[in-house]
């Protein structure tokens, strides 16, 4: 179906993976988009994707930007040139989506951040979670104040399978923490709402071929008085609930396979709970009135993933959901628990 407002012409820079599997996999399926040129330094992979797609291919994102005209460009090189190239594109003012995570650490993050602040380009971050249902069901939950007042929010994302591959190099910008930490993150930290004000962490290399994380444990606290638990590993042979809510009078808990269960209670058509101050007695197990359910994991999500947002975002000045803005505080967190000290504040982390 034809859209009314003018295509985006989009380019890619780094054909693996993420490039090829990812971004040029969905923009295959959205007119909205044409693509007008790709880039990597790989001959053979330039050749196949520059046929496929029709348009010239370059062996870099400098020779791309002189060379082609595209709007957007796309960038999904290894984690350790997102920086730099993300700011190439930036200077060459075309907008950026980029993959994650954002950069390095926080402090290239927030420079990255501010350099698409002064160029006046959008510069989106690749959390692909934040256009899931997941994300949007969760957060009803929480709203609809079903489980009395949140306190506490666990995410477990864990597995086992290790990894030989160039993520497991601390060189490389690897680890579990930039690669699905990311993701969890993205979606945790809006959930529970508040800013973190303390962090504990255990990071872990275990098992893995290089010497980047494979297991990360982190406990926030906020200064709305939500903790969070978050558990991302590959290193864990029986893992956990995904998802795990709490509150006052109720629960929501889930393996990640499609559904939630759900316990909870009305306070107000409980008994009344009177003090007892003097020596405790025998008393009958208290009877509350309990509700179970399980609910398919299903909601409604504003936009199909990260380019539906860009292209409202460019064309048509929409909200963007995965900003670098938003970005940072994910950036924030990943530095805090790996070097065990607030980036953007005081140390106040304790860590293994």
């Amino acid at each position: 179906m034809s859209h009314p407002l003018k295509p985006i012409d989009v380019a890619v820079v780094g054909l693996g993976i993420a490039g090829t599997g990812i971004h040029l996999k969905a923009l295959r399926q959205d007119p909205r988009f044409r693509v007008t040129g790709v880039a990597d330094p790989d001959p053979e992979r330039q050749e196949r994707v520059s046929a496929e797609w029709k348009c010239p291919a370059f062996s870099s994102v400098d020779e791309l930007l002189e060379g082609c005209d595209a709007e957007l460009v796309i960038i999904a090189t290894p984690t350790h040139f997102h920086e730099r190239d993300a700011r190439a594109v930036l200077d060459h003012g075309r907008h950026c989506l980029l993959e994650k995570p954002m950069a390095l650490g926080y402090q290239a993050a927030a420079s990255l951040h501010q350099h698409a602040c002064n160029r006046q380009r959008l510069l989106a971050i690749n959390h692909s979670h934040l256009y899931r249902s997941d994300f949007y069901f969760l957060r009803e939950v929480i709203r609809s104040g079903l489980l009395g007042e949140l306190f506490e929010i666990s995410f477990n994302w864990s597995s086992y399978k290790r990894r030989n591959d160039w993520q497991t190099l601390r060189a490389n910008g690897g680890g579990h923490l930039g690669n699905h930490g990311t993701h969890a993150l993205s979606i945790l930290l809006p959930l529970v709402g508040g800013r973190v004000t303390s962090l504990s962490a255990s990071v872990r290399h275990l098992k893995d071929a290089g010497d980047a994380e494979d297991h990360a444990h982190l406990f926030l606290k906020t200064d709305n008085g939500i903790a969070a638990n978050l558990i991302v590993s590959t290193c864990l042979a029986i893992p956990g609930p995904r998802y795990a809510l709490y509150g006052s009078h109720g629960a929501a808990v889930s393996d990640g396979s499609g559904t939630v269960r759900l316990r909870y209670y009305d306070a107000k058509a409980a008994p009344p709970l009177a003090l007892v101050s003097g020596p405790r007695q025998p008393a009958p197990p208290e009877s509350l009135p309990w509700a179970e359910e399980v609910r398919e994991i299903k909601a409604e999500v504003p936009y199909r993933n990260v380019h539906d947002n860009l292209f409202s975002s460019i064309r048509e000045q929409a909200p963007l959901l995965s900003s670098s803005g938003e970005a940072l505080e994910v950036m924030r967190m990943i530095d805090w628990a790996v070097t065990g000290r607030d980036p953007a504040g005081a140390d106040t982390t304790q860590k293994d």
